[in-house]
Parts: C-alpha cells; sequence; structure tokens
C-alpha cells in the first residue's frame, strides 16, 4: 500500500499534468507588423514575411497583419514578398525576449523591378516598448562591450536597482558570510534572485558562504546574446525568487564560422591603501623585533616565518575568452549549427591568501538543430571549476594570516549544467516546448598546503596567540580547520504551451517538476593540531535528501491599442522529503534520558545496559516526522498604458514565495569540547601502547558533547507581495526618462544570527529536573520580516550617433525587524516559553546593511565612427571610442551613542558615500570584411580615490568610533597596536590592458 502522502504526490504530478503545460524562464519575443498597398492603403492579404536566416515565418492575414512567433532575442532582417509586388526588405529589427517588435505599417509598391531588385528599409527601433508591464533591463552584446567592465557579471551589477556591496559580508559561529562580498536587487539579498541559462535555473539553493552556493554568476561575456535583469512585478512564469530574476540567452552558431579571443592583462601593484604589510618601518611586528644594530631578531625572525611571506604585490591579472561558432550540416529544411566558449580567469587577491590568485576555469557548449521548419532542439551544457580561498571565519582578514598563510581554507567549486530544450510549432499560432535540464554543485573546502598542525601555548581569552616566537605560528586555539564537502543540485522537466489565440491575446501556461539532490557528504571541523578522522570537533549529520517541487502557471498577455495586461497565477507545491526531529521536551538531543547513573559505577557514563548518557548515536536514535510540505498561490498583474507614441505608463503588483536555502532549513551542528577530543587522542595512545581497546572519555555535566545548532521547526516559505507603477517618455528622440516608483513587502523571513549566542532554544534536563539553565542550542525561526521602498530614475540620450549618456539613480531604503524571539524554554511536557530579545536593535526596525539611500551612475560612451573625416589625425581617431562610469554610492549606517542621545539610538550616522570613476579607452581596427582587433585600456578608480571602508577596530578599541564621529579621524591601528591602514579605504586604481579579435 502507498502512503497517503505518496498518493498525495502522485495525484498532485497527475493533475499539474492535465491541467497545463508550463513554466520556461522567458526566451523568445514575437514581430507583429501590417502590410499595405502603398498607392491605395488596403491591407495585403498572402504576403510572404520570412525572418532571414531562420525558418520562421508567416503570411499576412485578411487584415494585412502578419504574427511571427518563437524569434530569439537578436538582431534580425524580415523579408516581404508578394506576386506583382516589390520585395521589401526590412532591417536591424531588435527583438528582445518575451516582447513584442512592433513594426511600422509596411507598404508594398505594385511594380515590376529586374530580378534580384529590392527595396531596403531599416526598422525604426521603438524607443518605448509599449507592452512591457514590469522593470526589466536588458544587455545586448553591444551594451556589454561598451561599458568599463571585464565580464558580463559586473555590467549586470551597475544596472538600475543593483547593488553590489564592496564590503564583505562578516562571519563568526552562527552567522551567514565569510568575508565575501554580495549583491542586492531593491533591498532584498542575493539569495532572493535566480539566474537562469537558456531557461536552466543555475541555483544550487543552499546559503551562499564565501561563494559556496547561490546562483552561477560567471556568465562568458563572448557568449552572452542577450541578458534580462527583471527587478520587479516578473509574471507568473518564474518563481523561487522574491526580488529579481537574470535570464542569459547565449549565442548560436550562424551560417559561417565565426569567434572571438580576448585578452587581459590586469597590472600588479598594491591593490589597497594604507602600508605595504611587510614594510619593516611600519608594521609593529618587525619593530618590535628589532635588535639595537637595526637587524631582526632571529628567534622571531625565522626561516619558517620568511617562507611565508611573498610580494602580493607582483601577481598580476590573466584573463582569457575565447568562442567559436558556425555551421554543422545545411540540408534544406534540416540545419544544425554549434556555438561553444570557454574563460579563463587568474585574478590577484588584495591581500595575502592561502592561494596567490582566484582561478575559474569554464566550458559553455550548445548546439541548435532544426528538425523540421517548425520543430527544432537545442542543447546547452556547462562545466566550471573555480578554486578560491577564505580567511579566519570572523572577518576577512586578520594580521596573524601575514606570517601564516595556513590561517585560512581552500575552496574547490564544480559547476555542471545541461539542459535539452525541444520546441515545436503545431501551427503558426500555437506551439509547445518541453525541456529536461540537470543542474549539479560540488564545493570542497579543505585545508590549505599551508596548513600547519599545533596549538596555541599562549593563547589570548580570545584564542589568539600573536607571534611569540614559537617556530610553526600563529596558531588559534578556536581557529577551525574546515572539511566540508557538499553537493546540491536538481534535475528538472519543465514545458510550456504558447497560443496566439488572436491578434491581441497570447495565452502561456505549463509546468515545472524538480527533483533536488542534497547530499552533505563531509561537514567537520577539527582542532588546530589534529586532522585525524576521530578527533574532530564539530560535524554534521552526513545525510542526503531529495526535496521535490511542482508548479503550475497560466497567464494571458492581452494587447490593446491602449492597453496591455499581463494577469497571471502560478502554484507551486514544495515537499522537502525529509524526516526532522520532533524532541522538544529535551535540553540535548545527544542525551539518552533512560541512562541509568546507578548502573555506571565506574562513570565512564556507559551503564551496564549499555545505554551512553551523551553520544552521537544517541541523536540518531530520536524519533523523527516527514517535514512539513507547503502549497502557494501567487497572484499577478501587470499592465501598461500607452498614453500616447512617446509615453507609457505601467503597473505591477505580485505575490513572489521562496523556500529558504536548505542547509539553513535543516541546519544541524554537534559539537564536542576540546577536553574530549585531547582526552580521547590520550585514550588512543594509551591502549595502542598497552595492547587493548580505547576507553570512552566521558562528558562533563557543564560541557558536555552536544548538537549546538538544529532548525527547531524546518523553515516555511518566505514571502515577498511587491507594487510599482512607473512611466518612460520620448523627449521627441533626445532622450528618454523612465521614473518608477516600488514598495515591497516581506515576510516569514529568517534573519541570520548574530554570534553565539542569538536565536536559542533550551530545554529539560530529566536528571536535573528541570530546564537546564546554561546549556543551549542555536535555531532558526521564520517569521521576522523586512520591507524595501525607493524609486528610480533612468536617463537615456538618443539625439546622436557619435555618444550616448546613460544614467540610473535610486533612491531607496530596506528595513529588517524582528518578530521572534530571542530564545525558547520547553519544559517538560514540550510547552515553550518565549523570551523576548531587549537588545535596541533587535527590537525596532533598522537598516539593512546593505540599504542605501542614494546610488547614482552615470555612463559616457563616446565612438568615433568611420567615416569621421578624411585628413590624417582624424584617421587616427576613427573608430575611436571611449566609456566613462561615474558612481556614488551612499554610505552604510552605523551607531554611535553620545552624551546626549537617547538609550535606544540605533543607526544614526553613516559612513561616507562611496565615488568612483571608471575608465575605458579603446581602439577598433578593420581587416577585411569581417576581421577586426581592438585593443583597450581599462583603469577602475581612475583617480585613486580613497573612499572609507573602515572606521577603525570597533570590537577592542573603544575609542574608535568616538573619534570618528567626534574628530574625524580614522583609526589606522587596532586595539593592541597593530598597523589596520590596509583595511581603511576600499580598493584602490586598477590598470588593465586588453586585446580583442573579432573575426
Amino acid at each position: 500500500m502507498m502512503s497517503s502522502g505518496i498518493k498525495r504526490f502522485f495525484t498532485l504530478v497527475t493533475l499539474t499534468l492535465i491541467l497545463s503545460f508550463l513554466l520556461q524562464a522567458g526566451g523568445t519575443g514575437r514581430i507583429v507588423g501590417i502590410v499595405v498597398d502603398k498607392a491605395t492603403g488596403q491591407p495585403l492579404i498572402g504576403v510572404n514575411v520570412v525572418v532571414v536566416g531562420t525558418t520562421l515565418g508567416a503570411a499576412t492575414n485578411a487584415n494585412g497583419e502578419f504574427l511571427i512567433l518563437r524569434v530569439a532575442p537578436g538582431e534580425y532582417d524580415v523579408r516581404l514578398s508578394m506576386i506583382g509586388y516589390k520585395e521589401v526588405l526590412v532591417t536591424d529589427i531588435r527583438v528582445y525576449g518575451d516582447l513584442t517588435a512592433r513594426l511600422q505599417t509596411i507598404e508594398l509598391e505594385e511594380q515590376v523591378l529586374e530580378l534580384g531588385e529590392e527595396v531596403v528599409i531599416t526598422a525604426e527601433r521603438p524607443v518605448i516598448q509599449r507592452d512591457l508591464t514590469t522593470s526589466t533591463q536588458y544587455l545586448g552584446v553591444q551594451e556589454l562591450q561598451r561599458l568599463p567592465v571585464t565580464d558580463a557579471r559586473q555590467a549586470m551589477m551597475i544596472q538600475a536597482g543593483v547593488f553590489f556591496d564592496p564590503i564583505p559580508v562578516m562571519g563568526g559561529l552562527g552567522s551567514s558570510g565569510r568575508g565575501e562580498p554580495r549583491y542586492a536587487v531593491r533591498g532584498g539579498e542575493q539569495g532572493q534572485v535566480r539566474w537562469y541559462i537558456n531557461g536552466v535555473r543555475t541555483a544550487a539553493i543552499i546559503e551562499g558562504r564565501a561563494d559556496r552556493g547561490g546562483s552561477y554568476l560567471h556568465i562568458h561575456p563572448h557568449a552572452v546574446q542577450e541578458m534580462q535583469l527583471l527587478s520587479g512585478g516578473f509574471t507568473a512564469e518564474y518563481g523561487e525568487a522574491q526580488s529579481g530574476i537574470v535570464n542569459i540567452v547565449t549565442r548560436e552558431g550562424g551560417d559561417r564560422f565565426s569567434g572571438s579571443a580576448e585578452y587581459i592583462y590586469g597590472l600588479p601593484g598594491q591593490r589597497h591603501f594604507g602600508n605595504y604589510l611587510y614594510d619593516r618601518e611600519t608594521q609593529k611586528e618587525f619593530i618590535d623585533n628589532r635588535l639595537p644594530d637595526g637587524s631582526l631578531d632571529p628567534e622571531w625572525w625565522t626561516p619558517y616565518r620568511q617562507s611565508q611571506i611573498y610580494d602580493y604585490r607582483k601577481i598580476p591579472d590573466h584573463i582569457a575568452y575565447i568562442s567559436l561558432g558556425g555551421p554543422l550540416f545545411d540540408r534544406g529544411d534540416q540545419k544544425g549549427t554549434f556555438f561553444a566558449a570557454a574563460q579563463l580567469k587568474r585574478e590577484a587577491y588584495s591581500l595575502p591568501r592561502p592561494r596567490d590568485t582566484r582561478d575559474l576555469d569554464d566550458v559553455l557548449a550548445s548546439v541548435s538543430l532544426q528538425l523540421k521548419p517548425n520543430m527544432r532542439m537545442r542543447i546547452t551544457g556547462l562545466y566550471s571549476h573555480e578554486a578560491h580561498t577564505t580567511l579566519q571565519e570572523n572577518t576577512d582578514f586578520t594580521n596573524q594570516a601575514k606570517y601564516y598563510r595556513g590561517w585560512g581554507s581552500v575552496f574547490n567549486t564544480y559547476t555542471y549544467m545541461g539542459g535539452v530544450n525541444f520546441t515545436h510549432a503545431l501551427s503558426p499560432t500555437l506551439f509547445y516546448e518541453l525541456r529536461l535540464s540537470k543542474y549539479f554543485f560540488d564545493s570542497q573546502e579543505n585545508p590549505s598546503e599551508f596548513t600547519e598542525l599545533g596549538q596555541s601555548i599562549n593563547p589570548t581569552i580570545w584564542g589568539f596567540q600573536r607571534f611569540n616566537g614559537f617556530p610553526n605560528e600563529p596558531f588559534d586555539a578556536w581557529s577551525p580547520i574546515l572539511q566540508l564537502h557538499l553537493q546540491t543540485g536538481d534535475l528538472a522537466f519543465t514545458g510550456n504551451i504558447n497560443w496566439q489565440m488572436n491578434s491581441w491575446n497570447f495565452i502561456k501556461s505549463g509546468f515545472e517538476l524538480r527533483y533536488f539532490t542534497m547530499r552533505e557528504i563531509e561537514s567537520y571541523r577539527f582542532p588546530s593540531y589534529s586532522l585525524h578522522p576521530d578527533d574532530w570537533l564539530n560535524r554534521g549529520l552526513h545525510e542526503t535528501f531529495h526535496p521535490i517541487q511542482i508548479s503550475a502557471y497560466v497567464q494571458d498577455k492581452m494587447e490593446f491599442e491602449s492597453m496591455i495586461i499581463n494577469i497571471g497565477l502560478r502554484y507551486d507545491y514544495f515537499n522537502p522529503n525529509r524526516d526532522w526531529f520532533v524532541s522538544r521536551d529535551i535540553f540535548n538531543l545527544a542525551l539518552d534520558p533512560l541512562f541509568d547513573p546507578a548502573l555506571d559505577p565506574d562513570g565512564d557514563q556507559m551503564d551496564a545496559n549499555g545505554r551512553v548518557k551523551y553520544s552521537f548515536d544517541n541523536v540518531l536514535d530520536k524519533p523523527r516526522e516527514p517535514a512539513r510540505s507547503y502549497h502557494m498561490v501567487s497572484p499577478r498583474f501587470g499592465v501598461s498604458f500607452p498614453i500616447s507614441d512617446k509615453s507609457v505608463l505601467h503597473f505591477n503588483y505580485g505575490h513572489f514565495y521562496q523556500m529558504p536555502a536548505l542547509d539553513r532549513m535543516f541546519e544541524f551542528g554537534y559539537f564536542r569540547p576540546e577536553y574530549i577530543v585531547k582526552g580521547q587522542i590520550a585514550e588512543r595512545e594509551a591502549a595502542e601502547n598497552e595492547g587493548r581497546e580505547p576507553g570512552r572519555t566521558p562528558s562533563v555535566e557543564g560541557d558536555p558533547e552536544r548538537v549546538v545548532s538544529l532548525t527547531i521547526d524546518p523553515l516555511r516559505p518566505e514571502k515577498t507581495i511587491m507594487f510599482e507603477a512607473g512611466i518612460r517618455h520620448n523627449f521627441d528622440d533626445f532622450a528618454v526618462l523612465g521614473v518608477t516608483g516600488y514598495y515591497k513587502d516581506m515576510f516569514d523571513q529568517t534573519q541570520p544570527r548574530e554570534g553565539l549566542f542569538d536565536r536559542q532554544v533550551q530545554g529539560y534536563d530529566p536528571f536535573r529536573g528541570a530546564i537546564h539553565p546554561s546549556i543551549a542550542y542555536a535555531s532558526h525561526f521564520s517569521g521576522d520580516y523586512a520591507d524595501a521602498r525607493g524609486f528610480e530614475v533612468t536617463f537615456t540620450t538618443l539625439f546622436s550617433s557619435i555618444y550616448t549618456l546613460d544614467v540610473n539613480y535610486s533612491f531607496a531604503r530596506a528595513t529588517q525587524g524582528r518578530a521572534t524571539p530571542g530564545r525558547i524554554r520547553f519544559d517538560e511536557q514540550g510547552d515553550p516559553e518565549f523570551v523576548w530579545d531587549v537588545d535596541v536593535h533587535k527590537r525596532i526596525p533598522i537598516e539593512r546593511s546593505f540599504s542605501r539611500p542614494h546610488i547614482l551612475r552615470a555612463n559616457l560612451y563616446v565612438q568615433i565612427p568611420d567615416s569621421f573625416g578624411s585628413s590624417f589625425p582624424a584617421k587616427l581617431l576613427r573608430n575611436l571610442n571611449t566609456s566613462l562610469l561615474f558612481r556614488y554610492v551612499s554610505g552604510q549606517t552605523f551607531t554611535y551613542v553620545g552624551p546626549e542621545d537617547p538609550p535606544d539610538t540605533y543607526d544614526n550616522h553613516r559612513y561616507p558615500a562611496i565615488h568612483t570613476v571608471d575608465l575605458r579607452l579603446e581602439k577598433s581596427f578593420q581587416f577585411g570584411r569581417m576581421n577586426r582587433v581592438t585593443v583597450y585600456s581599462l583603469i577602475t578608480n581612475l583617480f585613486d580615490t580613497k573612499n572609507v571602508r573602515s572606521i577603525g577596530d570597533i570590537f577592542f578599541d573603544a575609542n574608535a568610533v568616538r573619534r570618528y564621529v567626534e574628530e574625524g579621524e580614522v583609526t589606522k591601528v587596532d586595539g593592541g597596536g597593530y598597523d589596520i591602514s590596509w583595511q581603511t579605504y576600499h580598493q584602490r586604481r586598477q590598470v588593465y590592458v586588453g586585446v580583442r579579435f573579432n573575426f
């Protein structure tokens, strides 16, 4: 007999398949137009309309209208022909994904021409896209090459509503982040954004820590045909995202072989302001260990310490891109093309790390097959390997790492993606798509080759040992040596059916089935003195589970002359497909309540019945039950009003659900205190010497081995309700101005913990007969809230073919607040008592770390055309292009409670604003008809502006904040007197030179 849960699951699958054919991460657009007789103005019936270079086409109807579906993003020419009329070629038609390219009325002239003669018309690109009901930004090949960036991800991060935070997310036990910068879209963190490549969702649904998780971002710029950013009001076909969708459509091969190659060299140099970390005149370690004759004390300046030092200022960047595409075969109606692209990056770190560079190698390839005129298949594959490093969890760099490169760990992440997309047109107005895809992410973290085993002899209260003369040091008593191996991904089968019911009604519906894998292979933290498999301090469950997601949607796009409406409804079902712990009446799942102390005369915490008081096996014996499944329904509505041919108003509203990251949804951490590990090591050695089996090392009652982190209830879906309204206006083809306002309410959020003693759960101790007063485990709670509100202004000039000015400005505020308790106490019956936070910032809404009121970006692009002048100086300037990008970003908030401030003061000051200028200068040379060489220079932070990153050692120097607020002084030494000038400012000027060859 099948269980009721399995029956429900198969019922849902069946109903979903019957009800609809759904979801693809949108890709294709449409071309529509009207054809009339030039002399009479009457519509022409039966005009043959063909998209040049494709098998796509249509014939005009009784009203002279034609409609061509399934057009991939890009630029096209359309040929119109009819017996007795001149053949017409309409060129430069730009098609965007999910939108309609509407051509102006095309007139055919009744006249017989010589064979092969045709009329050429250049399509007038619409400045205002009338059917756009959401905030959507498009980046094509030309836009990417115009910006002063080195890859596609950087280009996306400077769009309106997107903020890339250069301040790393700090970590520590129980916190998110491992010193990596992150980005946010309209007040939603990067985990609320989903990236797609050719319709395949490239998201490892785990929390991104040190780039371990989240969406795949390292998109090869030469492979991009179009990047589409939806930052508000995306339609019902998109799920599992609360803040944004990024669609990447990659290039396809054409009728001839073409390709590109590019090499970028980043000049070496000191990439941080402040002192060189090994400057003997400014660094306290050198000064304190100098002998009277000026030489360094050999007891400190040991060969080992010298071996750890390298000049990180002498390491350059190397970036290489290559692509190739072309035909595979051509047999009339059957046609095949290919496209492949590879990239290699070696990017130097700004500060010493276990690796010299952060390395990335990836290959993306696709094959497009035209099986029949109405049947098409595309196969896409991606492989990527990134070699990265992280440092001690508490920050992004620490002074100890200057002389001990083993301080951090090394990451190796492998990404694999494959997808097969099949498209079949049943009629000119009806087609369906099916896609089978696999996404797989493999993350490994291990000690580096520099890791040395040893102990702090004289640690501070924080476990630090500073340069005290031991040959292989420094060590941190609590420094983690991590060994982690995690695999995640999904197997997805998706489909959609698209029906242009009539000239104004386009209906789309479909399904999405996903089978996830979450596999924890290794999750260990070892002490600094041992990597023996049995000597771990922390470990995970090391289990595998397979969540299931089913989604279905239906949406209708209605295009009228005075109004365009997008209305849809989405349904999501998520089954974690995992059994989870249900015990609430015990303070420590490692405890066996049936252990009998009277049967344990030797005190080793194992009684005569073989029951162990504290053990990991006791955890595995605790009861579990299936985690709750969720059903989510999301209405979406958008409308645009073309109030004239120059202006469009738009409005949208929607509900957006997203499941929390799986490693946060089912967090588990087990801990053995160091005395148990040391006792186990000693017992193991003694047993080996004595020829016997090792005995047990019992726990101390006040500090037993225990579960230290556990999601007490699997987290609920996070929900965002969002609406926006905006207007776009064309000022007589001089410039386009867009203004959009938005508001987002976010519910059932889970705020990160702050340190070791946040979000604690205390339980009942059966041996004490009371709630244990000091032992607790950390958890995650659903129910926190956040909101974001603001407006965005975009301005783009149109009046000149020589230069353009793009400006985007955002005014925004993103806040968060706690609606969940700081601690939960469970009594003997498992009944909870909630203890609420008393800290100010946990009682009131506060700004999120990435909230910035003002963000301004302005890009001036100047291109000197090939026809510029005939004099020798003019010839030198031909094909010379310049791109200048200015950025201004408000600083992050911080708190300083002065003598006159009330005690509940919070977020009352800001860091100074960040402002930089980036420059790209390039010159192109044409060789033959198709070959082009471009040389360029890219300079970031052109004026070497000092933007404050840190005001001092705010944790160990009580006066650092006061000195900055009251005296304007940025403290450049920490509480111990060590130099921290390297962290005072953001990155300094960086110079790149590059060459690109297109053929």
